[in-house]
């Protein structure tokens, strides 16, 4: 018979396991900032050496992390946001061991149930030209959403509207700025401890607004991307990462307080081996029952490591400036023993309520650390708490008492007040008027023949006025003149080929006359140098700039020079739009401009190419080095841009997409090219991944068309073509061979899901392709790019890099004519240009030749 108390209903039910899940994801994405943290932990677990974070709302509207990271597979994409899924913990014993920032698989589940969220991923390696993207709800891959898309190599995670599900815990966020404050200081701080390791971060508000946090851009840290780049993993030698670190912190906290860092470093037995020791006896049970002087019982003895960077003892923290920055074993902890253990160490040195900066980076046995006692990973558990809090405190107290900890002091110059100014502006008025006066005095009392009279100098002798003192004559020096005029062309050189001014003296009783007989500035030199009419520089214009240049390369009569003017282009007025992403770029492009580099380009004088990326160019006395080819892609991203939407378009008879793309994979990945004449030696692989980039250009075809007028068509048997093309610049046309990389690139490095980088993004494109010079025969038609490749194996020249050196006139005249034209009077050059000493650089100083010629 059934109890009475079991017979009746019973009140308590299990909860569903959606709120379940719901519930344990408010323990782990309790706010923005601790979502941002789970994130940029997954990209450092990825090896990513650059991670951008965009927060729009304060995280509370949007959080986009992206990483240049390893990447996931299809396959990884599926089981992504399923929860308790992960690859870095197979048994609990892992627990232990693990050195990773995620393991239990809980972070993008709990993200996926509280937000709407979407990965886009590409693999480094292997994984092919293509990304691909997936949509999840409630830590389960949304049904059709994995399809494959464009992107860079690398992982980005959006989360959208962050609790949208859960209005209560909407309400308690009340300013968006906190939010993004908070979101802040974790970036920081992991910006300062992974630039040791050459990882650079970027934070900002919104999409295209300023960064607040760039530490990517910091020479030190770039140093050591390269190098983790190049191959060279990480730990780096002591100084560079102590380099890259103090950059960071003065990034973050000021230069002021970088100046004041001393280093700390120090520990206490072998952290390694004490780590696998511990793991070998976790693993064997061997520790149980172990006493300490056992072997087992070692494995677990005090062994600590410790690096970092703390003020100086004679320095107090702004409180904008003073933090408290703990890592352990890499990861970001809040401990309040090690921050009361250290700060009271500063107690005796600095004033009342002076703070000191802290930045400590330990290292502990694996086993010696209990890394899972709260969701969010923030507090850990250490072995020996109380015997390492000691260590750190004699360590930091050491360091602090030893010579190294010096106050230095910056010398300001000072800066006169206003006040200070007017007066002495007033000291120097009153005498230039005093020397006037006496220099009007002097003359006065000076006689006809020079001489002073009596009562001039009886007024001297009284301090009425001073005797005039004898001026020096001016000298000057032979090798600071130069031969120019402004009246001249620019290389006109051939008018100051002349005499000067000849000087006679004549004696006329007791004076000296001497008269000054001066030819024209800019006279004929025919005037000057005489030829009779059998001279075969008799008939060549001297005064016209390139005449001497044409007569010393050829000794040819009758020359016809052409006149060295630039054909002015149309002015390039922006279209209509009403799109903020396009307004904002281009208030970018006016806001990055550089006058000088614009001025200087406006009235340049061609000199020729040097490679097919590279020519010299005159601006006054100097001769400039310039990328052409750098300034003809920023000129044709500015002119998509100001274009947007209303370009005309240039037809195309029908190029046929998959082929040309996959003309493109196979360069890129070193193999044959296609033979047009052998259908099987295709690569099906290659085919599959050419044809899903199709795809997206036709799934993108009508945006393309509207905006860009790059104009895609399909047959009747579903082939895609390229039907038409923008054109940017009257007269030009894309060189033939760019075309498979641009559509390749189109189709894989856009990022369309963001509306302004999508536009940024093809603008780029289309200015890398538009950039690359034609193949232009002698006659001035262009050649395909069988031809040109040809034409490039029969006369090959001596290369630099991958520049060509041997650059054909007909091509070097359209650099001259129609491209360099377009760059004086269209483009806004940006500030870098002139700044980071490869687009623009000064070969030489034209005055300092004409030293040279007046010495020869």
């Amino acid at each position: 018979m059934s109890s009475p108390l079991v017979s009746a209903a019973s009140s308590i039910k299990a909860l569903p396991q959606a709120i379940v899940d719901k519930i344990a994801a408010g323990e782990i994405v309790q706010r923005p900032s601790s979502i941002v943290k789970e994130m940029i932990e997954n990209s450092l677990d990825a090896d990513a050496t650059s991670i951008e974070v965009t927060c729009e709302g304060g995280g509370l509207s949007r959080i986009k992390v992206s990483d240049d990271g390893k990447g996931m597979s299809p396959a990884d994409l599926e089981m992504a946001a399923v929860r308790f899924a992960t690859s870095k913990l197979a048994t609990f014993t892992d627990l232990k061991s693990i050195r990773t920032f995620g393991f239990r698989g809980e972070a993008l589940a709990s993200a996926s149930m509280v937000s709407h969220l979407s990965i886009a991923t590409r693999q480094r390696e292997g994984g092919g030209a293509l990304a691909y993207q997936a949509e999840y709800e409630d830590g389960r891959l949304a049904p059709g959403s994995l399809k494959p898309t464009a992107g860079q190599p690398g992982t980005t995670v959006t989360v959208a509207d962050l609790f949208y599900n859960m209005p209560s815990r909407l309400r308690a966020f009340k300013r968006d700025s906190e939010e993004y404050n908070s979101t802040l200081r974790v970036l920081q701080r992991y910006a300062v401890h992974r630039a040791g390791s050459g990882v650079g971060f970027v934070c900002r508000k919104k999409a295209g607004a300023n960064v607040d946090l760039n530490t990517k851009s910091l020479s030190p840290v770039s140093d050591l991307a390269r190098l983790r780049k190049a191959g060279q993993e990480p730990p780096f030698p002591a100084a560079a990462a102590s380099a890259a670190r103090k950059a960071a912190i003065g990034h973050v906290f000021g230069g002021a307080l970088a100046k004041e860092l001393v280093g700390v470093a120090g520990g206490e037995g072998d952290v390694a081996a004490t780590s696998l020791a511990a793991l070998e006896a976790l693993r064997s049970d061997t520790f149980k029952g172990a006493g300490p002087g056992d072997e087992a019982g070692s494995a677990f003895d005090f062994c600590y490591s410790c690096s970092g960077l703390v003020t100086n003892a004679g320095y107090v923290a702004k409180a904008a400036s003073a933090a408290f920055v703990v890592f352990v074993n890499d990861r970001l902890v809040e401990s309040p023993g090690i921050r009361k253990a250290v700060e009271a160490v500063y107690h005796d040195l600095l004033p009342t309520r002076g703070k000191p900066f802290v930045y400590l980076s330990l290292e502990v046995p694996g086993p010696h650390v209990d890394v899972n006692v709260h969701p969010t990973k923030k507090e850990v558990k250490l072995l020996h708490e109380d015997r390492l809090y000691g260590a750190l405190a004699l360590l930091v107290r050491t360091v602090l008492s030893s010579g190294t900890s010096t106050r230095s002091f910056d010398v300001a110059s000072v800066v006169p007040s206003r006040r200070e100014e007017e007066r002495e502006r007033e000291r120097e008025k009153r005498d230039r008027d005093k020397e006037k006066e006496n220099g009007a005095a002097r003359r006065a009392s000076a006689g006809e023949g020079g001489q002073l009279t009596l009562a001039s100098l009886a007024a001297f002798r009284h301090g009425e006025a001073e005797p005039a003192p004898k001026k020096a004559k001016s000298t000057y020096n032979p090798s600071k003149l130069v031969r120019t005029s402004a009246a001249a062309r620019p290389g006109a050189l051939e008018p100051f080929l002349k005499k000067g001014g000849s000087a006679e003296k004549t004696k006329s009783g007791g004076t000296t006359t001497t008269t000054t007989t001066s030819t024209s500035s800019t006279p004929n030199p025919r005037s000057v140098i005489k030829h009779d009419e059998s001279c075969e520089l008799f008939n060549v214009d001297m005064t016209k700039p390139g005449a001497f240049a044409v007569v010393c390369r050829c000794g040819a009569a009758n020359v016809a020079l052409p006149e060295p003017t630039l054909q002015r282009p149309a002015k390039v007025v922006p279209s209509a739009c009403s799109y903020k992403s396009i307004l904002a770029l281009r208030v970018d492009i006016t806001r990055r401009g550089d006058a000088k580099l614009s001025e200087k380009l406006r009235s340049c004088t061609f000199v020729g190419c040097v490679s097919r990326t590279r020519s010299l160019i005159q601006v006054g006395v100097e001769l400039l080095l310039i990328s052409h080819h750098e300034l003809a892609k920023e000129l044709f991203f500015q002119l998509a841009l100001a274009r947007f939407g209303s370009v005309g378009t240039g037809t195309l008879g029908g190029v046929d997409v998959v082929p040309c793309i996959e003309q493109a994979l196979l360069a890129t990945t070193k193999d044959e090219p296609l033979s047009s004449s052998s259908e099987q030696s295709r690569n099906p692989e290659k085919l599959k991944e050419a044809q899903q980039m199709a795809d997206v250009l036709a799934e993108k075809k009508d945006m393309l068309k509207e905006y860009f007028s790059i104009c895609f068509d399909v047959r009747p048997d579903n082939t895609l073509v390229l039907t038409g093309l923008p054109q940017l610049l009257p007269q030009h046309q894309p060189a033939p061979h760019a075309l498979p990389l641009f559509l390749m690139r189109l189709a894989s490095e856009i990022d369309y899901g963001d509306e302004r980088l999508c536009f940024e993004g093809i603008c780029a494109e289309l200015g890398q392709f538009y950039a690359e010079l034609p193949y232009v025969k002698a006659d001035g038609s262009s050649q395909s790019s069988q031809e040109s490749s040809a034409s490039d194996a029969s006369s090959k020249a001596p290369t630099k890099g991958a520049e060509v050196l041997n650059v054909p006139d007909a091509t070097s005249h359209w650099v001259q004519h129609n491209l360099v034209p377009a760059l004086a009077y269209l483009l806004v050059p940006p500030k870098e240009f002139s700044e980071d000493g490869i687009t623009v650089q000064r070969m030489a100083l034209l005055s300092s030749l004409y030293k040279v010629f007046e010495r020869c």
